[in-house]
This record gives structure tokens, sequence and C-alpha cells, in this order.
């Protein structure tokens, strides 16, 4: 289950689909070496990860009710108004920071 917040869950559902499906095309069209599509889980599960600690992170902040747990959601909101740090926490949030490389091409002949 993923909080809703940024669409997270979403997008890594839309980048896990764009990296299965350029391999599938790529393999199907014989364009790629042997092997591609075992590489599948190797890229993907490491944003799943970052998803899941993402969101876990952001429910204990938005759910505290204890004392320290308050607290840590004050000074995390606090770091927030930094710039810097707000640029690059609102870059992880949608889970968008994840790029797949670009398709091998065939060489084109006439």
């Amino acid at each position: 289950m993923f909080f809703p917040a940024g669409g997270q869950g979403m997008n890594l559902g839309i980048q896990d689909a764009t990296n299965l499906g350029w391999k599938l095309a790529a393999t199907l069209q014989d364009r790629v070496p042997d092997g591609l599509l075992d590489s599948y889980d190797t890229e993907r599960r490491p944003a799943a990860r970052a998803v899941i600690d993402n969101t876990c992170a952001q429910l204990a902040l938005f759910a505290a009710v204890s004392p320290e747990q308050i607290a840590l959601r004050e000074v995390w909101s606090a770091a927030l108004a930094e710039p810097q740090t707000n640029r690059q926490w609102a870059r992880r949030i949608p889970a968008s920071t994840t790029r797949s490389p670009p398709t091998p091409h065939p060489a084109r002949t006439r």
C-alpha cells in the first residue's frame, strides 16, 4: 500500500511499465543482447524500496502522536523551509527521479 501524497505508487508503476515495455519491445525485435529482461528486477527493486521508505517516513511524520514524533515533524518542517532541502525532497516525493536507458536502435539500411 502506498500513501497517495505525491502519486509515488502511481509514478513507480508507470516507470516499471515503461522499463519493462521498452525491454520487451527491444527483445522481441532482436535489437538487444539476450538477458536484457533479466536486468528488470535489479533495476526496479531499488526504486521500489526507495518509494516504500519514503512512504513509511511520510506516514510516520503525518501520523505523529507522541511528543518525540511531533517534535521530529516540526524540525523536519522547518528544514523543508530551506530552498535547497525543499527542492531535493520535492524531486524525491513523486518518485520520478528514476530514468531508463535509451532504447538501442538497429542500424538503418537503405
